[in-house]
């Protein structure tokens, strides 16, 4: 908490030094008593205990535009998280007294000096980045680049879904999947979604719609999923690629639910998918 003595005005989190210039919305000398107190402000300030806040005061201020008239801000509470990275040069504060409400926004980005690969082939790349880290300083990042993304869709027929239950080499574990696979080169994703329905269950989707897009792990790769439904389907055969699973089984929605319920489902893609097709089932 801050010192009693020290003359506060107005509830700011600290600046990452107290030279910072602060451009207030209107000028005059009381914004420029707002810009020293938050100097001061920051000269003081800690960061508190991994995991604590801190809860500043409300106190008043006068606006210009209001001779006499004092109105007290409401308090907020600054993780210590919040600190490290409001503190760091890269972090960009901007102060408005708007309708006597105060409104604050914060952008922290990570500075990409360089990329260094390490290693690289048609299925998966690995580089190194140069990057400096808010309130950590730079350091070499290890991100995996893929050179495709992939597609999935979540194939249902007459009010039931159509699931894979297939062996996963790398996790060594066994789940129930909706199919799906890389985007090859020349494809739409609706296009590579429903080629690898077919391939790998037999089915067509018959009226694809998209779900969502998205990246499973941003903080380690730039791998990109495109997720799409079908609530009808046409067999068109046996599955073309006989190694992709060991059976097909087709479930009522509260069962397939249920599957996921009981960790069996267990591959991000598949997860993601039967959630929002059957969020989006429900709600029409």
């Amino acid at each position: 908490m801050h010192s009693a003595a020290t003359p506060v005005i107005g509830c700011y989190e600290p600046f990452p030094n107290p030279h910072q210039q602060v451009r207030p919305p209107v000028d005059g000398p009381e914004f420029d008593t707002i810009k020293q107190s938050i100097a001061a402000r920051c000269a003081e300030s800690a960061p508190c205990a991994k995991g604590r806040t801190e809860t500043l005061e409300p106190i008043t201020i006068a606006f210009p535009c209001a001779k006499g008239r004092t109105e007290t801000l409401e308090p907020i509470t600054i993780a210590s998280a919040a600190i490290r990275q409001i503190r760091d040069q890269r972090c960009v504060e901007r102060i408005n007294i708007v309708g006597h409400r105060r409104l604050r926004s914060l952008t922290v980005k990570w500075h990409v000096y360089g990329e260094r690969p390490i290693y690289t082939s048609g299925w998966v790349n690995l580089s190194v980045i140069d990057v400096e880290v808010p309130g950590h300083g730079r350091i070499d990042h290890h991100v995996v680049r893929m050179p495709a993304q992939a597609a999935g869709v979540v194939v249902a027929n007459e009010g039931r879904v159509l699931l894979m239950w297939r062996h996963r080499l790398v996790t060594d574990t066994w789940g129930w999947e909706v199919p799906g696979g890389r985007i090859e080169s020349g494809e739409t994703p609706e296009q590579a979604a429903r080629r690898e329905a077919i391939e790998e269950c037999g089915w067509e989707p018959t009226s694809i719609r998209p779900l969502l897009a998205y990246h499973p792990s941003n903080g380690l790769s730039d791998q990109t999923f495109h997720l799409f439904e079908s609530r009808t389907a046409r067999h068109i055969g046996e599955p073309s690629d006989g190694c992709e699973s060991e059976r097909l089984e087709w479930f009522e929605w509260s069962d397939a639910m249920a599957l996921i319920d009981e960790g069996k489902v267990c591959d991000g893609l598949s997860l993601t998918a039967l959630l929002c097709a059957d969020r989006r089932r429900q709600g029409g």
